[in-house]
């Protein structure tokens, strides 16, 4: 019954009920297996996959083969091929005349000594393994890349950017200084120099970082250029020019998440209900498990009251201007459209793979297929 229960609660995007029930199942005797594979599941679709990789560890590989084979998948997926081959050495060991774990183990044999070429190319496959790689490791991997190609600032950049996802603001702003500082060309540092202008409280810094960014790239300018801008006057209070900037970074990439956040937040402080509700929905269905967080975090209650189910329509403006809010403060530095990272409780990074479709169905119809199943003979 605890299983049906977890998956109840996951149908409604109640992940911490869920992983509370996980813990009570771990706590009963003979049931730490089936409490560590449930928890793994949890992790594991909601993009937790340091924590979900921690918790493959207490699972036998021979018996839950197609469990660490997910977590291998999601690795090979963002290229973090130093944990590919950690996962892969047991699953050989438990079955090594599997054919096609060693053609997968000689691919990722040849990418690990294979590079790119270009200091862009490296430095951003490294970033973009922040999903599952230790963070520390992978700073050391893009300063590696830097020392390779010295007269690019691109790795710098990618490394200063990586420090504000991880909220260690005052390293990554010595890193976008240096980007600059090896060359001024580099566009990311200005508008990275920027958003971390924004969140030490000098907006006014960000609008003049993006005018030099716009000038040293020769009048050119980028989608994030305009997602820093507008965050930069929404927090001046220009909210008719924020909602322009930021109308042109959705339209140029819909994923950019702190773009959807501030919009949402200029929705609230103007009073449209209605285009902060269709926001607060998108980013719902984007981000439910940030939602969560940030909401625990500002003292909504998402469940207080029928419906108490995902995009949460009943609660009120101030209510979701919250948490908005609160994912904003969630995402620390994180202004990424194809990168999206947030910090859990303990610090923990944890990644939105985008919407999760038919998340909530598939619990549902394993606990219905639980609760459904004939009691046991007794």
């Amino acid at each position: 019954m605890l299983v049906a229960g977890a998956n109840l609660l996951m149908a409604v995007s109640d992940h911490p009920g869920a992983l509370r029930l996980a813990a009570r199942l771990g706590a009963m005797p003979g049931g730490g297996e089936r409490a560590a594979a449930l928890q793994f599941g949890i992790q594991h679709h909601l993009g937790f996959y340091r924590e979900s990789r921690a918790t493959l560890a207490r699972l036998d590989v021979a018996r839950h083969r197609d469990l660490h084979e997910r977590q291998l998948r999601v690795t090979l997926r963002v290229g973090d091929h130093e944990s590919a081959a950690e996962l892969l050495a047991p699953l050989r060991a438990a079955f090594p005349s599997d054919d096609e774990l060693r053609r997968v183990a000689g691919d990722v044999a040849d990418r690990r000594t294979r590079s790119p070429g270009t200091p862009r190319d490296d430095s951003r496959v490294i970033l973009d393994t922040i999903r599952t790689a230790d963070p520390d490791a992978l700073l050391a991997r893009i300063a590696a890349v830097q020392e390779r190609y010295p007269e690019s600032g691109l790795p710098l950049a990618h490394h200063g950017e990586v420090l504000m996802w991880l909220g260690r603001y005052d390293e990554a702003r010595a890193s976008l200084e240096r980007a600059l500082a090896v060359s001024h060309r580099t566009r990311w540092p200005y508008y990275g120099l920027g958003v971390l202008r924004i969140i030490a409280g000098r907006p006014e810094e960000a609008i003049d970082l993006c005018a030099r960014g716009y000038a040293a790239m020769g009048n050119s300018d980028a989608p994030f250029e305009h997602a820093v801008r507008g965050e930069a006057l929404r927090a001046l209070g220009r909210p008719d020019e924020a909602v322009a900037e930021l109308g042109i970074a959705i339209a140029a990439n819909s994923r950019r998440l702190s773009s959807h956040l501030n919009l949402g937040l200029l929705h609230a402080h103007a009073g449209r209900a209605r285009e902060l509700a269709d926001t607060f929905r998108h980013v719902a269905e984007q981000a439910p498990a940030l939602v969560v967080a940030a909401a625990a975090d500002c003292g909504v209650d998402l469940w207080r009251m029928p419906p108490g189910l995902p995009p949460w329509p009943a609660l009120d403006d101030d209510e979701r201007a919250r948490v908005l809010g609160a994912m904003l403060a969630r995402v620390h530095g994180n202004r990424s459209a194809s990168c999206l990272t947030w910090l859990g409780d303990a610090g923990v990074v944890r990644t939105i793979d985008g919407l999760l479709p038919g998340v909530a169905s598939r619990h549902l119809r394993e606990a219905v297929a639980i609760l459904r199943r004939p009691a046991p003979a007794r």
